[in-house]
């Protein structure tokens, strides 16, 4: 095969994967689930620590969690969490999606910054944050596995922020390892979305040397 025809192949998968909002009533197969799963694992991260973990919910515990979110707004008072009130909008639209979602999948980063450094370097100056920052950015890169073998295959998913902001809720409620990232409801898609422009690349790019 034509190495170049590979990479047109790759390149016309990265344009048309789609964030999807609205889903078919069809359950996704188990089968399906762990392949998204293992194209998720084979994403780089620092030091090779793999720093992720994920819980994949579905049925009544997929509705326990939509049902938390909403407690968890109902809960909010303006004055008391100003910052968390002006998104709680957003918190109950992220609840209706991960009701209407046959499938959720939570990511969770889990190195410890102290171990993550250890691990990072033998020696030298490593702080917390950039270790952190390492483990962030790795968990990143398995969503973005995670979504395009999604599309791949035919579904549809959505990388959620909102549920982040009642992660200490959710990580008690699952007896999760580690620290939530994300949040990816998906399915069979029910839409097919126009694609949204993007910035051209002599727009984003600087070029030195």
């Amino acid at each position: 095969m034509d190495p170049s025809q590979n990479d047109d192949a790759i390149l016309a998968t990265l344009r048309a994967r789609r964030s999807i909002r609205a889903w078919q009533d069809r359950p996704v197969p188990r089968e399906l689930l762990e392949r998204i799963l293992d194209a998720a694992i084979w994403a780089p991260s620092a030091d090779n620590l793999q720093p992720w973990r994920f819980i994949v919910l579905q049925g009544a515990r997929k509705q326990e969690l939509a049902a938390l979110l909403r407690r968890f707004v109902d809960g909010l008072q303006p004055g008391l969490n100003p910052v968390l009130w002006v998104h709680r909008v957003g918190l109950r639209r992220m609840a209706g999606m991960i009701e209407r979602a046959p499938a959720v999948i939570t990511a969770w980063a889990t190195f410890k910054p102290e171990d993550a450094a250890l691990r990072l370097v033998a020696r030298g100056d490593l702080t917390p944050l950039f270790t952190w920052t390492m483990v962030v950015q790795s968990v990143a890169a398995a969503v973005q596995n995670l979504l395009l073998e999604a599309h791949a295959l035919g579904l549809g998913a959505v990388w959620m922020g909102y549920p982040n902001l009642a992660a200490r809720e959710i990580k008690a409620w699952l007896g999760a390892e580690g620290e939530l990232q994300a949040t990816i409801a998906l399915g069979y898609p029910a839409e097919s979305p126009a694609p949204r422009r993007r910035k051209p690349v002599r727009d984003v790019v600087r070029w030195e040397g």
